[in-house]
């Protein structure tokens, strides 16, 4: 009996060592390739959620034009001058800016009580307004944030115009076109990129287009 076990064991065979090294360059390429895998992921998921984001933030922007600005210390128990609820709709001549007027006027001139949407060179819709004896200064609609990537916002709108809908004979506008185009940046631009590939690998665009019935015109 102890022949044939000290013979079984005899013939087992363990790792040499040019086994060993052999297989460390798969086992390393494996790990690369599962490192590889989980960067794309994490990347790709951070992609998909600053771009959702974007989505929400610019939605969020057109809700408050159409339902009015909330300002703490300004609008406090008052009526929000929004399109939803105005009496008229100027376009700016450029087209970018409008100017909101509410149809109720409690008290004083009419010129004060007015809201106006605008958006800055960085691209930042900021919304100025007074409501009778209160007023506020710029403040900003979109993005809520103010990061940057590198020089550039997070997000930034690089395209806006206010268009009058169904004319009307009357003057007055009562169908408001909005259209937005904005961008989210993912990543700097790389040193040899052309600024085609900069905006193709780095950055996403969404464009929004949406009607608005001024509700009191």
């Amino acid at each position: 009996m102890k022949k044939f076990i000290k013979k079984s064991l005899g013939n087992q065979k363990g790792i040499s060592l040019i086994e060993v090294v052999a297989t460390i360059p798969i086992a390393a390429l494996i790990m690369v390739l599962v490192m590889v895998a989980v960067i794309n992921f994490i990347t790709t998921y951070e992609e998909t959620r600053l771009y959702i984001q974007l989505q929400e933030e610019l939605f969020h922007a057109i809700e408050m034009m159409r339902h009015g600005f909330l300002v703490e210390g300004v609008t406090d128990n008052m009526p929000l001058i929004g399109l939803m609820a105005a009496k008229s709709v100027e376009i700016a001549p450029s087209g970018t800016a409008i100017t909101v007027r509410p149809l109720v006027i409690d008290q004083g001139n009419v010129d004060n009580h007015k809201v106006k949407f605008y958006t800055t060179n960085q691209g930042q819709l900021m919304s100025t307004g007074q409501y009778n004896t209160f007023s506020y200064q710029p403040s900003r609609v979109f993005p809520s944030g103010n990061k940057l990537v590198g020089r550039e916002p997070r997000f930034k709108i690089t395209n806006i115009s206010f268009t009058e809908e169904d004319p009307t004979i009357d003057g007055d506008i009562h169908l408001l076109g909005i259209n937005i185009e904005a961008r989210v940046r993912y990543r700097v631009q790389g040193k040899k990129q052309t600024l085609v590939d900069d905006l193709r690998l780095n950055t996403r665009t969404i464009r929004y287009k949406t009607t608005v019935l001024i509700g009191n015109s």
